[in-house]
């Protein structure tokens, strides 16, 4: 398959996709930090497993779900580095 040009709707539709994931667990989980990088390796690299069973089972819409959860726990993990939560 060939290359598509990715365009700023295109970006636009999958951030605000990652921005309803992020409320959600902020509603499930609550608001507190990653208590070190450690702890946001972990969250990021169960994330990443889940991601390759996602892609390993050819579940599209599972894949976008793992997607997005990487992102929003990396996101959580520079967010939790700026409020000092990490304790290195």
């Amino acid at each position: 398959m060939p290359r598509v040009q990715i365009t700023s709707a295109h970006i636009a539709h999958a951030d605000a996709g990652v921005r309803d994931e992020m409320r959600r667990q902020i509603q499930e989980k609550g608001d507190l930090s990653f208590c070190s990088s450690h702890e946001s390796l972990g969250v990021i690299g169960e994330e990443h497993k889940e991601l390759g069973d996602a892609i390993q089972a050819n579940d599209r819409e599972q894949i976008k779900k793992e997607l997005r959860d990487i992102v929003v726990a990396a996101t959580w993990a520079l967010a939790s580095e700026t409020a000092g939560g990490w304790d290195w």
